[in-house]
This record gives structure tokens, sequence and C-alpha cells, in this order.
């Protein structure tokens, strides 16, 4: 069995997946909100396999896009990206920043590769920071970073306000909170 496992100082076993720690506590569906949940995350991650399977993802649009909210809100220090996912925001910050993604999407990196993806996100093959945990429970120090990172996830946590409030527990004294959400309509 390859199955690696972090075991804590407190008894807490959790397992590592092609080098990616797996730190999520929501796991269970035991409520209809968790299993609610669930099935949400489910279907995001299998239609993000249906994109990337029909390469039609426009990363170039996405950065031209996006380019001007962080010259309006600039990233400082160090970063923590909640549901970063592949970590794209990367794309925006100076090599001297500290980041880290955060995701609960632990197969985010073995979903294939996208060519427009690789051809315009420049940090695409880089290695990077990646922990797979849920934004209601962080697996980091209070008061760690200087920036913390919710940018078009909002919508996709189980409980926003416990997101919110982990994103605050963490962040230090007069750092920032981005957040930011697309709607349509």
């Amino acid at each position: 069995d390859d199955e690696k496992f972090l075991i804590t100082s407190y008894g807490k076993k959790y397992s590592i997946k092609d080098g990616i720690y797996d730190l999520r506590l929501l796991k269970t569906e035991t409520t209809g909100d968790q299993r609610i949940w669930a099935d949400g995350q489910k279907a995001y991650e299998e239609d993000t396999k249906t994109l990337i399977s029909y390469d039609t993802y426009d990363s170039k649009s996405e950065i031209e896009s996006i380019s001007k909210v962080y010259q309006d809100i600039p990233i400082k220090g160090r970063c923590l990206d909640v549901g970063g996912n592949k970590g794209t925001l990367r794309e925006f910050l100076n090599n001297d920043h500290e980041y880290i993604s955060c995701d609960p999407f632990i197969n985010v990196f073995n979903v294939g590769n996208i060519n427009n993806y690789l051809k315009h996100y420049s940090f695409s093959n880089e290695p990077m920071n990646f922990i797979c945990c849920d934004a209601e429970y962080l697996p980091f120090k209070s008061s760690s970073f200087d920036t913390v990172h919710m940018r078009s996830v909002i919508d996709h946590f189980l409980n926003p306000e416990s997101a919110l409030l982990e994103a605050f527990r963490v962040l230090k004294k007069n750092g920032s909170l981005i957040v930011g959400l697309y709607v349509i309509g």
C-alpha cells in the first residue's frame, strides 16, 4: 500500500495523495447541507474535466479581463489564495510574494493540461504551494497572511460566513481580504 499519511501530534490522521496534503474536514455528508455541497463540488469537478477534455478554456481572454482588477487592488505580502485551484492568481504577483493555494479539489492537477492555459499562464509549469482543505477550516496559524484572496469562489463554500471568519482569523493585523464575485443578471 503506497498511501501515505500525516499524523498530527494530537493523533489526527490526514492522507497525502500524489504529494498533496488532504486536510479537508468536511468529508462527511451527514447533513442535508453537506450532501448538497458535496454534490455541487462533484459537479464542478466533472465540469472542469469536461472543459479540459474539449480544450475550450480561453485563458488569454481570462487574463486580459482580470488584469485590471489586480492593477486596482494589488496583492501585498504573503498571500493565501482560498479556492485558488491551479493558482492562476500567480500571473498577477511579483516574484517576491509568498503564495499558497488551498482548495478542496484535490485532483485539480490531475485532470489534464489545457493547451491555452499552458500557453498563456507564464507560471503554469512551475511548482507551487498547494494544500487541499476547506475554506471553513483553514489549516494555518492565526495572523499568518498579509492578503487572503477569495475571488470567484465565495459561492462555492458550504458556509460563506464560516469561511470569511477563517479568512479574518488567518489575516495579519491590517491585512487585506479580497473578495470578488461575478454576477450575471
